[in-house]
């Protein structure tokens, strides 16, 4: 069956139906818990909602949340009637596969932006007007929000694979699938910077004490606190107590012809788990 955007429209159209209760339920309580955290940031934290809490915030919510979302898109299959009746419905599983790809990777995350905008607008006019707090509203730009909207379609992606893959307890296992993928990113990651790169911190520690020979100044060791896959190497002075040194970030960059052929590589994953979820859905039919 060829892809049809009359049924397609149709599909859609019946999973909005199906579903709004559940989404409209669903907006109210993401509105409701972001408040929440926002204003309690707002009132108990040193310095209000920093740069710093808002990249943290809008990247563990909006993955965690849209993971969650992902994983119950494919629940009729999870009971045995009403994976039947869908897969008795007139429509083509590249039409199924195009509606679930809409809602995980262009709906949801439009909806929560908005949602976390408007919500964050409110409790950045209670941080800056009544408290005082002199922060600006970060708008998902730079490397951190490049890097967020990454992992963002990388989690969707195997979310949605668990979504047709596993019938009970989808979100669970699927979020067990999700933490052995990163994981194995992570393990790799860590593997390619020891073989790069040689006693890193010993070097960022003896580039700094060439370039600061006052005496006065304490004795600085270097740690890693930011390696993306295959990216540019943070490391941040600390003493020997442990605190961090002000003015003592180094960064070892990559060439950009290098960055960008990964970055590409990492784009073309979640096309691979697509394909794995259109080979489930036919699977189902027979």
């Amino acid at each position: 069956m060829q892809f049809s955007f009359a049924r397609f429209s149709y599909l859609f159209k019946l999973q909005m139906a199906a579903n709004r209760k559940l989404y409209l339920l669903g907006m109210a309580a993401m509105a409701g818990m972001m408040l929440c955290y926002m204003f309690l940031g707002v009132f108990t934290f040193e310095n209000g909602l920093t740069f710093e809490t808002q990249i943290d915030f809008i990247s563990i919510a909006l993955i965690l949340s849209g993971s969650f979302f992902a994983s119950l898109i494919f629940k009729q299959y999870g009971d045995k009637d009403k994976r039947i009746q869908s897969i008795l419905l007139p429509v083509s599983n590249t039409e199924r596969l195009a509606v679930a790809g809409l809602f995980t990777f262009l709906l949801f995350p439009l909806v929560f932006i908005l949602l976390y905008f408007i919500c964050l607008t409110i409790a950045n006019s209670v941080d800056v007007h009544v408290l005082g707090n002199m922060n600006d509203i970060y708008m998902l730009n730079g490397i951190e929000g490049r890097y967020m909207f990454m992992i963002f379609f990388l989690v969707q992606s195997v979310s949605l694979l668990g979504a047709i893959w596993f019938r009970r307890f989808t979100f669970v296992k699927t979020a067990v699938l999700a933490c052995l993928v990163i994981i194995f990113f992570s393990s790799v990651n860590e593997l390619i910077n020891k073989m790069v790169l040689d006693d890193p911190e010993g070097k960022a520690a003896a580039y700094y004490a060439a370039e600061n020979k006052d005496p006065k100044l304490p004795p600085v060791r270097f740690e890693l606190v930011g390696s993306p896959p295959y990216q540019s190497l943070r490391f941040y002075g600390k003493t020997n107590y442990g605190y961090y040194v002000e003015k003592t970030a180094y960064w070892v960059s990559l060439p950009v012809s290098q960055t960008i052929g990964f970055t590409i590589f990492l784009g073309l994953i979640p096309f691979f788990f697509f394909y794995v979820v259109g080979v489930k859905l036919r699977e189902q039919q027979l």
